[in-house]
């Protein structure tokens, strides 16, 4: 079950001439989402990755669907309130806890933020005519430690920029430069310094259409079988296949198997023969 999440930028489209906003995170959003009293005996176990995004969005967007596009934006579980005046804000703040209040909808006070000129959401930093990055998420990268030894710089991979050619080359300088190895060893050799999104899939298509690999390498699974259609036979009962159904329950006449007989020319044409399992072993 997808739902597709709305686009960032679309989101920040929304808030126009917007001055106050007001954050509210949801507590353990996903486990909030109730099931139906004559079901709850079915639920044998509780998940700990609680429900669906998508179904967690389909009520978030249920419950708030005659604020949306007018002064709220839901992002998961994540809801920003946003107004042109602090007057207009304290009344749009007070729709949005009735509303979560009559769906006993419950938030983390911690993680929530009211009435500010400015605010982080959805790593950037809004405020009034005016978007900004949040550079508490450049923290990890900027406080990034330089490698001190040999060792620490050859085992940082590098990311690979999505350009087709590079990635042909880089492949083509691991694979047939380096023995035609296969789809187990290249990956190791390549992912050892690069990096890209999709780099196992880019380098079994690559090996699959290497003409010297497909010339020269023997094959590691089993030989196809050669198919060969069988003949049509025109004359009635020429040709026929037998089979038996054993272990049945012995009639009155001392009879447990049935031979099948079926003709090859039509296999419709079929007769069934009694027989005794005592005669089949002698």
């Amino acid at each position: 079950n997808r739902y597709l999440l709305p686009r960032v930028e679309e989101i920040f489209d929304q808030l126009g001439e917007a001055a106050i906003f007001s954050k509210l995170d949801l507590r353990s959003g996903y486990h909030q989402v109730r099931i139906a009293d004559e079901d709850i005996e079915k639920t044998a176990c509780r998940s700990r990755d609680g429900h669906a995004p998508a179904t967690f969005m389909c009520l978030m967007h249920n419950v708030f669907r005659d604020f949306l596009d007018q002064f709220v934006i839901i992002f998961i579980d994540d809801i920003l309130i946003y107004s042109k005046s602090f007057k207009g804000h304290a009344e749009h703040l007070r729709q949005v806890f009735t509303r979560l209040r009559e769906h006993r909808l419950f938030v983390k006070h911690s993680k929530c933020e009211f009435a500010k000129s400015s605010i982080p959401f959805l790593g950037h930093v809004i405020s009034h005519n005016h978007l900004a990055m949040d550079l508490s998420k450049l923290k990890a990268v900027q406080d990034w430690k330089p490698p001190t030894a040999i060792k620490d710089a050859d085992s940082q991979a590098i990311c690979v920029p999505a350009d087709h050619k590079l990635h042909h080359l880089l492949l083509r300088e691991h694979h047939d430069q380096n023995a035609h190895f296969g789809v187990d060893k290249t990956p190791a050799s390549i992912s050892a310094n690069f990096f890209w999104p999709k780099l196992s899939h880019d380098i079994r298509s690559y090996i699959r259409s290497c003409h010297a690999c497909q010339c020269n390498k023997a094959r590691n699974a089993a030989p196809y079988g050669l198919l060969h259609p069988l003949e049509i036979h025109q004359v009635p009962w020429s040709h026929v296949t037998l089979d038996f159904i054993t272990d049945l329950p012995h009639t009155s006449s001392d009879y447990n198997t049935i031979l099948t007989v079926v003709d090859k020319s039509a296999r419709w044409l079929t007769s069934f023969l009694p027989v005794q399992m005592q005669l089949l072993k002698l």
